[in-house]
């Protein structure tokens, strides 16, 4: 059964971005990389970047990416964002719905 998925742009209000990052892990060879996308409120890409390192565990290769895509968009002065991840083990420990490990 192929299923289909439909992405829409939701606009965002003015002068707001959305942030969006992701992270892997290879648990071989202790291996990551992270990415992310910023998208100014026009729908226009802003930036975005990418890297390896090494981590410990999937949860940690997206805690990084998260970091970085967050440091670089205070980097470029953004004040008003929308962050996507979809890590929900990160989700709730950010809000703190969870203790890390």
């Amino acid at each position: 059964m192929d299923v289909e998925t439909i992405v829409k742009w939701d606009p965002l209000p003015p002068g707001c971005f959305k942030i969006n990052s992701d992270g892997a892990f290879n648990m071989q060879i202790s291996k990551g990389g992270r990415g992310f996308i910023i998208r100014a409120d026009t729908k226009n890409l802003f930036c975005a970047g990418a890297d390896q390192f090494m981590v410990t565990s999937a949860l940690h290769a997206e805690a990084i990416a998260l970091l970085e895509a967050l440091k670089e968009a205070i980097k470029r002065g953004i004040s008003k964002a929308i962050v996507e991840i979809d890590s929900q083990n990160l989700f709730s420990y950010i809000s703190s719905q969870i203790e890390p490990p």
